[in-house]
């Protein structure tokens, strides 16, 4: 009755680790953007001016529009320094951590080539 609560052993080479260590990352920055929608659901006083004047109001309907401003962002429609405007706008100040999820995503991508 003695043995250790919780926790495995997971025994891997660098590509394997890094791979993990980037999942974590991507999926603490994708929590963030959560977080940070939920917040701004609940003030819903900001209106983004990268959706031409229509606030959303849900949580969902903030997070499908981040989603959109990352897809436009990997996919070269969305300059870096606007995804960060259209991101402070959409979602306040607290989101800076997500003004490199471009970057995150192609190390991420790289790593699994």
């Amino acid at each position: 009755a003695g043995g250790r609560k919780g926790g495995l052993r997971f025994y891997a080479n660098d590509n394997i680790y890094v791979l993990t260590r980037l999942h974590y990352f991507l999926y603490s920055r994708m929590r963030t953007a959560r977080r940070c929608t939920e917040e701004v659901a609940r003030r819903a006083s900001q209106q983004p001016a990268c959706l031409g004047g229509q606030a959303p109001s849900t949580a969902d309907q903030i997070h499908a529009a981040f989603m959109q401003l990352v897809m436009e962002l990997i996919d070269g429609t969305r300059e870096p320094g606007q995804y960060e405007d259209d991101c402070r706008a959409l979602m306040g100040t607290n989101s800076y951590e997500l003004y490199t999820l471009d970057k995150l995503i192609y190390k991420l991508i790289k790593q699994l080539q």
